[in-house]
């Protein structure tokens, strides 16, 4: 029966329809493996052919598919031409300008303009070409690059970076960026990436951690393995050039403080220091005549406090001299009085002890 060889065309300078795809049947062959006996029906690839007529057709919709059905059986070439389109080098399968070659022809298809496929029966090719223009620049560098941390309080800090001018492109394709300063801190809404490039190429940012790209940039939980750390993360600037095809990645690291946890720097009870969270709880004795106490939490950056007795809220006033001491009034009536004192840290994990006033009658 007659056959169908279908594939698709990638245009990674453009459009995928309207490339011109061109194929013909090989009417007689010279078998590779048997010695040169004609179209030997048990001898799959041909080491040479006596061409028929070239059937045209052009690429179609986003994926560029293209079809040839009604073939007879036999051996076809499929091709593209014009344009000044050529083939990109593929990879394993996918086009990389930057990675050499194997010289393994099943993983390299290098510069090919054609591919040979079998006709017989219905035989769906899936075969797929990569081009792009070769009129375009090849150009792919970056010129300037400015990386810019995004405070908590609204202000923005130049992280700096490499002269990236200076940077040759390596066999690989991608070049390390080293930042002058490097490290945002914990609240920081993020890093914004500025940057200029080689003429009618375009510049990508991508965030990745453990192998998966983000959007934003991670960071250390409170009572994680990596609290009290800092934790890099990899931001890969990819200037593609005018042509769709070459390609220069740029990576660099930012580091995030770990957020303050949710121990304060110190707890004061009536005058007496208070171990946090040492069992979960503090006992302190007050005076008979103390109709009223304090407690004194002195917090780390970042943090906040919350104080409750039998769940309403405890006034706390922030210090003038200093605004990380806050200073909490309990009301102790006689028998015990039971503050819960509530820390939180900069990501939102509370931490809390009880603190257990006794006031003796009389």
């Amino acid at each position: 029966s007659n056959g169908t060889v279908s594939g698709s065309v990638t245009n990674l300078s453009g459009a995928n329809a309207g490339v011109i795809v061109e194929a013909a049947h090989c009417i007689e062959y010279m078998a590779a493996s048997d010695g040169g006996t004609p179209n030997d029906p048990n001898d799959d690839t041909p080491e040479s052919c006596t061409w028929g007529e070239v059937m045209r057709t052009e690429s179609a919709g986003k994926s560029g598919d293209y079809e040839f059905s009604g073939l007879l059986e036999g051996y076809h070439q499929v091709w593209f031409t014009g344009g000044g389109l050529v083939a990109a080098q593929l990879v394993n399968g996918m086009p990389d300008d930057d990675v050499p070659a194997t010289g393994d022809p099943v993983v390299d298809t290098i510069g090919s303009h054609t591919a040979m496929v079998m006709g017989r029966n219905q035989y769906d090719t899936g075969n797929d070409f990569y081009v792009y223009n070769a009129r375009a620049s090849t150009a792919d560098a970056l010129t300037e690059l400015t990386v810019e941390e995004f405070q908590a309080d609204g202000d923005t800090v130049d992280l700096g970076a490499d002269d990236v001018s200076n940077i040759t492109q390596d066999v690989s394709g991608t070049n390390n960026v080293t930042l002058g300063t490097a490290a945002i801190e914990f609240a920081s809404g993020g890093v914004a990436i500025d940057g200029e490039a080689s003429a009618g190429a375009t510049i990508r940012a991508t965030i990745t951690q453990d192998g998966f790209s983000v959007s934003n940039l991670p960071f250390n939980k409170t009572g994680s393995a990596n609290a009290g750390t800092t934790i890099t993360t990899t931001i890969s600037v990819t200037v593609t050039a005018a042509n769709g095809f070459n390609d220069h990645v740029y990576t660099l690291g930012v580091t995030r403080a770990a957020p303050e946890g949710n121990t304060p720097t110190s707890v004061n009870a009536d005058g007496s220091t208070v171990t946090w969270a040492a069992n979960g709880y503090h006992d302190e004795d007050v005076a008979a005549a103390s109709a009223s106490t304090d407690i004194v939490v002195d917090l780390a950056a970042g943090q906040s406090l919350a104080v409750t007795v039998g769940g309403n809220a405890v006034a706390c006033e922030a210090g003038t001299a200093d605004a990380t001491v806050h200073t909490c009034t309990v009301t102790t009536p006689v028998g015990q009085t039971s503050a819960k004192v509530e820390v939180t840290s900069e990501d939102g994990v509370a931490a809390s002890m009880l603190v257990n006033f006794r006031r003796p009658s009389g």
